[in-house]
């Protein structure tokens, strides 16, 4: 119950991880992306060379020191320290993994051993019901982007753990 309380609480995870822009160019919402933008070149500062929308682009640009930084070519690389050194994917995978736990604690410990009594079983029901929320939750994202099946797969998986509990409960 715990778990599914803070699964519950956590259905405004799915906004803190932004739409991708080529979904929004691919499923026609140019002026979502076109929005983006402006708002980046606004936000820039003037030396990056960003135009705004509708401005002319530069023939040429002069630039006073390497365009590419040792901090840039870091960042291009990327590591698994970049999850937990940068902000935005700090919180994300903060994000995941107490999700993760929560399933995963959900699954192995409260339920599961309670609805069949050999392990193995258990553990295939458990990965079947991954299996198929995983592709459910694939095939969503491509149709309708990321955030609304995230946020009614966390909504459908604790009320599904709500209802188990008050079955086996015989409340």
């Amino acid at each position: 119950c715990l778990g599914t309380l803070v699964s519950t609480l956590t259905l405004c995870y799915p906004w803190l991880i932004p739409e991708s822009r080529r979904w929004h160019v691919n499923s026609h919402r140019v002026s979502r992306v076109n929005k983006l933008l402006q708002l980046c070149s606004t936000k820039q500062t003037p030396s990056l060379g960003l135009n705004k929308i509708g401005s002319p682009a530069p023939t040429s640009i002069i630039y006073d020191k390497s365009v590419i930084t040792e901090s840039s070519l870091r960042a291009q690389k990327g590591s698994i320290s970049c999850l937990v050194m940068e902000k935005q994917l700090r919180t994300i995978t903060l994000c995941l993994f107490a999700l993760w736990f929560i399933s995963t604690a959900c699954y192995r410990s409260t339920f599961f051993p309670t609805i069949l009594p050999h392990p193995t079983m258990n553990y295939v029901l458990m990965n079947a019901i991954e299996f198929f929320s995983f592709i459910l939750a694939l095939i969503l994202s491509y149709k309708i982007g990321r955030r609304p099946p995230l946020a009614v797969l966390i909504l459908v998986s604790g009320l599904s753990s709500i209802s188990l509990a008050i079955t086996l409960l015989g409340i």
